[in-house]
């Protein structure tokens, strides 16, 4: 293995390039065209501390990444002093800012999926693609949050490259590793009741910061594992759940099993061609299903979010030399319970939509079919694969969610199916 100067250099320059990215989305040209346009939605980074229950650093003190966007009322969208100096002290931690002129609104809370972090997700920076920026400009406070092994939250175990999957380990030679190693650490990284004790703790401080004692929560893919399972421990803190592309496991076990950490190893590895050209070109179905001019802001995001693997693999990722470079590292899990049969205990009110093209479609339909709130909806999108959320259908979650979020009905209805056409119709089924 080897490393060198030059390449921590550049691990720096990325960091403090997407800690800015992050920080200062902030405003910019309206891409909403929803009579919206006149509000100021800031965009607000918060460091929530947190004891950690990831087996490979358990008891540790840890901060989390979570994203804020939110509309600023205050006048001609400034802050007062007392405000700006506040925020700038605390760094977001909500201890003075009670007083704030932000929206009062419902509080949102998304959580990602098993490989991309949040911000590429629910905050992409491409004309009207941010979901978060949409709901914001509804009224919500919306919150983003990286759980373990993400974006900027903490990823133990996860610097060394011997610890990549040994099947992807032939991406990192020659650069960072001259030739495949052996494990430093030959376990799975995570568990689902780590992630759940992430977002409890998320949660919490978003209620203390905002005030409020029920959070909507949505979650894309293996995120609906994530916030439905969490829902099921904390029924009395969550409003509804809005999810997207996920299922329950027909095999996954409901208590843990006898040895956690588990055997394995902490993380894979994606490259661009894997995600654009294998997962998203396979259940592409329709013409102009997305827009590929959208392909590179989103690897060029995911990158920004991943300072370290965006400097491995040949050639690394280089923005303008080489935009499809680099690699996005994918943190493994140990999962348990969450399952076809703890899915039937879910009451709380739950929405789950999914694409036509996309390979999970049926798990979700069973999933909704399980799920035994009374106030439950399902949604078929045409013409849309898993990665919905970057593809010209992408406005029906902006707005079947808002919908959800403010009345807990679509279309007046607050249990069936609906099926949305090729143009973004909505109909009852």
């Amino acid at each position: 293995m080897r490393t060198t100067r030059a390449a921590q250099a550049v691990v720096v320059s990325v960091f403090t390039v997407a800690l800015s990215f992050t920080a200062v989305a902030d405003g910019g040209p309206p891409a909403f065209d929803d009579g919206f346009d006149g509000l100021k939605i800031r965009s607000i980074v918060h460091a929530v501390p947190h004891v950690s229950s990831v087996p490979a650093n358990a008891g540790e003190e840890v901060v989390l990444y979570v994203r804020e966007r939110v509309a600023d009322l205050s006048k001609d969208g400034r802050f007062s002093k007392d405000d700006h100096r506040d925020f700038k002290k605390d760094w977001g931690d909500g201890k003075k800012d009670r007083d704030a002129k932000w929206s009062r609104g419902d509080i949102v809370l998304f959580v990602h999926g098993g490989t991309v972090p949040s911000v590429p997700d629910y905050d992409l920076q491409y004309e009207n693609y941010s979901w978060a920026e949409y709901l914001a400009r509804h009224g919500f406070d919306v919150f983003m949050m990286d759980q373990s092994g993400y974006g900027f939250s903490p990823r133990p175990e996860m610097d060394d490259p011997c610890n990549v999957n040994p099947d992807d380990q032939h991406l990192l030679v020659p650069n960072p590793l001259d030739e495949p190693c052996d494990l430093n650490y030959p376990f799975n990284l995570t568990t689902n009741q780590s992630d759940w004790d992430e977002i409890n703790t998320v949660v919490d401080y978003i209620l203390d910061l905002r005030g409020g004692h029920r959070v909507h929560l949505a979650g894309w893919s293996a995120g609906v594992t994530r916030v439905a399972g969490y829902s099921l421990q904390h029924p009395e803190k969550v409003k509804s759940l809005y999810l997207y592309a996920g299922a329950a496991g027909e095999t996954q076990p409901t208590d843990p099993p006898p040895e956690v950490p588990a055997p394995g190893h902490p993380m894979n590895l994606q490259t661009h061609e894997e995600l654009t050209q294998g997962r998203w070109d396979s259940e592409v179905g329709c013409e102009d299903q997305f827009d590929p001019e959208i392909r590179p802001v989103v690897w060029n995001t995911i990158m920004s979010f991943d300072p370290l693997g965006s400097t491995w693999g040949t050639p690394p990722w280089n923005p303008v030399a080489s935009p499809e470079g680099g690699v996005m590292r994918t943190r493994t899990s140990t999962a348990w319970g969450w399952n076809v049969e703890t899915a039937a205990m879910v009451r709380t009110p739950a929405l789950v939509i999914v694409g036509e093209f996309d390979g999970i479609r049926e798990g979700s339909r069973r999933l909704y079919e399980t799920i035994s709130s009374k106030r439950k909806v399902f949604i078929g999108v045409a013409c849309a694969s898993h990665f919905l959320v970057w593809e010209n259908q992408h406005k029906i979650l902006l707005e079947t969610s808002k919908e959800w979020f403010s009345k807990g009905s679509i279309e007046g209805a607050r249990h069936g199916t609906f099926w949305v056409d090729a143009e973004g119709r909505i109909f009852p089924q």
